[in-house]
């Protein structure tokens, strides 16, 4: 850390500190609203969307969601912002997604957002940091 000779933060330390404050409460506050792709298979074949692009899925088809041992012992879900990094991130063939907002997970995953290759592209929200966001 940057410190000077009387112990007192630094400017640049400040200004670094308030630029993440500021990215960090902007994020947040469009992580809650935002919709995001989830990959999955399905056991079927998918039927193909209607005129609004919405799926009926037939009532016994099985479907595997992406997921990835998160934190603390509990399972998390990837998601994706968009196809071309659920295609970076999701390698073979079969891969579908849904889209889904992180509130309508949360209560049963961790959330790993955008992790490919470039991990520090992505982020990773647990339940108690998304509760924090409201």
């Amino acid at each position: 850390m940057d410190f000077t000779d009387s112990g007192a933060w630094t400017p640049r330390y400040i200004d670094l500190e308030l630029i993440y404050k500021l990215y960090f409460s902007f994020m947040s506050r469009e992580l809650v609203k935002a919709k995001f792709l989830i990959p999955m298979k399905a056991d079927n074949d998918m039927p193909s969307p209607d005129e609004n692009g919405k799926v009926v899925i037939e009532k016994d088809t099985t479907i595997a969601m992406a997921t990835i041992e998160g934190k603390h012992g509990r399972p998390a879900v990837r998601m994706f912002t968009d196809w071309k990094r659920l295609r970076q991130g999701m390698k073979g063939e079969g891969w579908n997604g849904f889209i889904q907002p992180i509130e309508g997970m949360i209560g049963s995953f961790d959330c790993a957002i955008n992790l490919t290759e470039y991990d520090k592209a992505g982020c990773y929200i647990d339940e108690e940091m998304f509760r924090g966001f409201n």
